[in-house]
């Protein structure tokens, strides 16, 4: 099936009645008329959501850094960071496996909004 739209698709050339054909009086041709300017994408609860994104990411990523090996295991390093290492171990199939996984959730996702 073709998809129809997108940004790569033509426009259709401008009607002969849309070109002008002669130049003003004064030999200018007419003004064409500014386009709308573009919807934007972003809103409040995109941004926020991708804040709150970053700042787990950054929390997950602090907590398996800095440990100190002196005091043992702490509370954010034992409640995030042990239970991932557990379900990954860094093997080969580990990561065939979480690649399956985040594939499956991503059509599931992609299949939802259709």
């Amino acid at each position: 099936c073709p998809v129809s739209g997108g940004p790569w698709r033509r426009a259709p050339p401008p009607s002969p009645a849309a070109r002008p054909t002669s130049p003003t009086p004064s030999g200018a041709r007419p003004p064409v008329p500014a386009a709308a300017p573009p919807e934007a994408w972003w809103t409040a609860s995109g941004l926020g959501l991708g804040l709150l994104s970053a700042l787990l990411a950054v929390g997950v990523a602090t907590a398996a850094v800095r440990r100190d090996p002196r005091r043992g295991t702490g509370g954010p390093y034992r409640a995030v960071v042990l239970p991932l290492r557990r379900l990954h171990s860094g093997l080969l199939g580990d990561y065939v496996a979480w690649l399956a996984v985040g594939l499956a959730a991503l059509l599931v996702a992609l299949t939802a909004q259709l």
